[in-house]
């Protein structure tokens, strides 16, 4: 059945025309990168780590991000998750060859958007149950010098990798909030603490390139709004079996992935 667009998208403040043309423009740009990383040989090796590295964050943000937020199914995103984080790993090869530093991190962590990116890769993989692409995620910063620092990125990744360390500071003090849903208290403190990380998650956004950007959707698909999601909430609510009807209609709570985590059979991963 083919819902109407205001009734498909999953943030009411995400315009039809706006969505459309984004995604097409969008599209037709990485396609031209990927042409010319293909057929242009006289591409620098630097040349070929910014593309790379711009090809992977539009594919992650502004197509895959923002055709979850435009409605698209989750079983279609689960089937382009393999598409974005190959991206990352081409872009993280290219930059260790232009840097000449087998060991580079993909993201530096003490930048919130670079740390969003981290923890939104790790979810989706989580959410969509491809637990099988968290280890070339966790490639992308292995042995880096965030590698082992940050809680939050460790209480994700300690359910699908071993020996990760038990650490209790993040690079940001928002997401401390989130990991007190994580410590052993009583289910109702879990849920108090989810809502109040919800509760303060876009104010503490206001340093990024999409603070307020759903006011700038332009109809030639000019702007930088792709959704405000909390995916990493969705994460840990689905690792810690949360009831989650307390929250679950709050804004920037992906909902209808943390059922999908839930109902998936194992046996089909």
């Amino acid at each position: 059945m083919n819902l109407p667009f205001h009734e498909k998208r999953r943030q009411q403040f995400l315009d039809e025309v706006y969505y459309k043309a984004r995604l097409q423009g969008d599209k037709s740009f990485l396609n031209g990168y990927k042409k010319d990383l293909e057929t242009d040989h006289s591409l620098t090796l630097e040349n070929k780590a910014d593309m790379t590295r711009i090809y992977a964050n539009t594919l992650l943000t502004t197509i895959f991000t923002l055709q979850y937020t435009g409605g698209e199914s989750i079983e279609n995103l689960r089937n382009q998750f393999d598409e974005v984080v190959d991206a990352y790993l081409e872009a993280i090869k290219q930059d260790r060859l232009f840097q000449d530093e087998p060991e580079l991190p993909m993201f530096l962590f003490g930048y919130l958007e670079n740390y969003l990116d981290v923890i939104r890769l790790i979810s989706f993989a989580i959410l969509l149950r491809r637990e099988d692409r968290i280890a070339d995620i966790y490639s992308l910063f292995k042995d880096g010098e965030p590698d082992g620092e940050d809680a939050l990125v460790e209480e994700l990744l300690s359910r699908y990798l071993p020996d990760r360390p038990y650490l209790s500071e993040c690079y940001h003090d928002l997401f401390i909030n989130l990991l007190n849903v994580t410590a052993d208290t009583p289910a109702a403190e879990k849920i108090e603490d989810m809502k109040l990380y919800l509760k303060e998650w876009y104010s503490e956004m206001e340093q990024t390139a999409f603070y307020d950007s759903h006011l700038e959707q332009a109809a030639d698909g000019s702007g930088g709004y792709y959704g405000y999601w909390a995916f990493e909430a969705g994460a840990i609510a689905y690792l810690y079996d949360l009831d989650d009807s307390a929250f679950a209609d709050h804004l920037i709570y992906p909902k209808d992935l943390v059922d999908f985590a839930k109902n998936f059979p194992d046996a089909a991963i």
